[in-house]
């Protein structure tokens, strides 16, 4: 889909977006991408938002949305990690070039000196729509919002509560691992951040909420 000479957007191929598995925010996203929507920092100059097109990551000159996707030092990392198999393969990669676009725009809170001393917790949950498997993931960044490591796990079939639990308690788990203790939590689940934020739980996976308390 990234391959160079590919990028025609007026290839009947790319309706076939709409057919990805997974989360629809996500097939949105992809759709966005290709219509070259999304504000890169080529974007940002052009449209007169900002005057340096150049990537905050890794310092190359353009940043546009191939850039942020696929040729960034970190896209390859992290894309070189998911291989293909089948639908399992389209879902997580989806998810992937996602949170690489969540990541190239996430900005933590700079309000305080003490920020720069915690680990930020980017987590979000994904059920594949035919398997009903759960593919939770997330990352991770310092204070000044670079970059520390990415996760993706795939689990059985649960309920999409649970695959947000999942992917926090598993982003929890590989940071405690790394000797970080102080770690802020963010969730586009606001089920799941109530929760958690509860002094006791009756839910019935409270087991599991217990672990990320």
């Amino acid at each position: 889909m990234l391959k160079e000479g590919d990028w025609n957007l007026k290839d009947e191929k790319w309706k076939s977006v709409w057919k990805l598995p997974g989360p629809q925010r996500v097939r949105f996203f992809i759709w966005t991408a290709l219509q070259e929507r999304l504000l890169s920092n080529v974007e940002r100059v052009r449209r007169g938002l900002a005057v340096d097109p150049s990537c905050t990551i890794c310092g190359f000159h353009l940043e546009d949305i191939l850039h942020i996707l696929r040729d960034c030092a970190v896209a390859k990392d992290d894309t070189s990690m998911v291989h293909e198999e089948g639908s399992s393969w389209a879902c997580l990669f989806g998810l992937l070039i996602w949170r690489l676009w969540k990541n190239c725009s996430f900005k933590p809170p700079i309000e305080e000196e003490s920020f720069e001393d915690l680990i930020f917790l980017n987590t979000d949950g994904a059920v594949q729509l035919e398997s009903k498997n759960v593919a939770p993931g997330g990352v991770v960044r310092d204070g000044n919002g670079d970059w520390i490591f990415g996760y993706n796990r795939r689990f059985g079939k649960c309920s999409i509560f649970n695959a947000e639990l999942l992917g926090i308690l598993e982003g929890l788990r590989l940071i405690q691992r790394r000797g970080h203790d102080e770690v802020i939590i963010q969730s586009d689940s606001l089920e799941a951040v109530k929760t958690i934020l509860e002094i006791t739980s009756t839910e019935a996976n409270s087991t599991l909420i217990r672990r990320i308390q």
